[in-house]
C-alpha cells in the first residue's frame, strides 16, 4: 500500500473515532439495561445520551472551547442498583465526572450537587474544559419518534427537537486543526469529523 491511500485509511478511522467517541455501559448499568454513550456532536460540544429500557433518559450537552473534545479519550461510565448514573468523561488533561439521580432529581458535577427540576431530561454543561464547568440550564424534551441509539442511525433528528439545542451547539464556530495534518485530504476528513453532527441539522427541515 502506498503513502497516501495509507493516510488516507488513518484519517477515515480518526472520523468515525470522534462521531463515536465512547461507547460504554458500567456493569450494573448493563443489568438494568440502560444504555451510556458520548458522541462528538460539533466543533464544541460532546453529547452523551443515556437511556433505560427503551427510552431517553437523560441528554447531556458538555460544551468548551472548540476542538476540546478530539483527541486522546478515555471514559469511564455506569449505573448503580438505585437508578443513579455515573458519567465519566476523559479528553486528554481534562476529567469530567458528573453523577445523575432520578429518584432523588439530583445531579452531582465535579462533586458538587444541585437540584435538576422534576422531567428536565436535558442538561446544559458549559466550560467544559475550564477550571469550573458548571450545569447551566437543564430542559424537557418529548423524544417523539427520534432515534437515540447511535447504533441505529443518526441522532440529529433527536438534537433537532429543540431549537435551544441547536443553538447551544454553536455550529457557526470551527476547530482548530491539529498541526501538521499529513495531507490536504485527510485535513479535509479533520475538519469534517469536527463538525459532527451540524451538516445533518442543516440538511434537516
Amino acid at each position: 500500500m502506498s503513502r497516501q491511500p495509507l493516510i488516507l485509511v488513518t484519517a477515515v478511522l480518526a472520523v468515525s473515532g470522534a462521531l463515536i467517541v465512547a461507547s460504554s455501559r458500567g456493569p450494573n448499568a448493563a443489568q438494568q439495561g440502560t444504555m451510556i454513550v458520548t458522541m462528538h456532536a460539533s466543533p464544541s460540544v460532546e453529547s452523551t445520551i443515556v437511556a433505560s429500557g427503551g427510552a431517553l433518559q437523560y441528554l447531556v450537552l458538555w460544551r468548551g472551547t472548540p476542538g476540546w473534545g478530539t483527541g486522546k479519550h478515555h471514559d469511564n461510565d455506569g449505573g448503580g442498583d438505585d437508578g443513579s448514573v455515573r458519567i465519566g468523561l476523559n479528553r486528554g488533561s481534562i476529567s469530567l465526572d458528573l453523577w445523575l439521580s432520578p429518584a432523588t432529581h439530583q445531579a452531582r458535577l465535579q462533586n458538587r450537587v444541585e437540584r435538576v427540576p422534576d422531567g428536565a431530561n436535558v442538561l446544559f454543561v458549559d466550560h467544559a474544559d475550564g477550571p469550573r464547568p458548571a450545569i447551566v440550564r437543564t430542559l424537557s424534551i418529548d423524544a417523539g419518534s427520534a432515534n437515540f441509539d447511535p447504533r441505529n442511525g443518526t441522532i440529529a433528528p433527536l438534537l433537532k427537537r429543540s431549537p435551544e439545542i441547536v443553538e447551544y451547539l454553536r455550529c457557526d464556530l470551527e476547530a482548530p486543526q491539529p498541526a501538521g495534518a499529513p495531507s490536504e485530504d485527510a485535513a479535509k476528513l479533520m475538519a469534517m469529523a469536527s463538525r459532527g453532527f451540524c451538516e445533518q441539522l442543516k440538511s434537516q427541515h
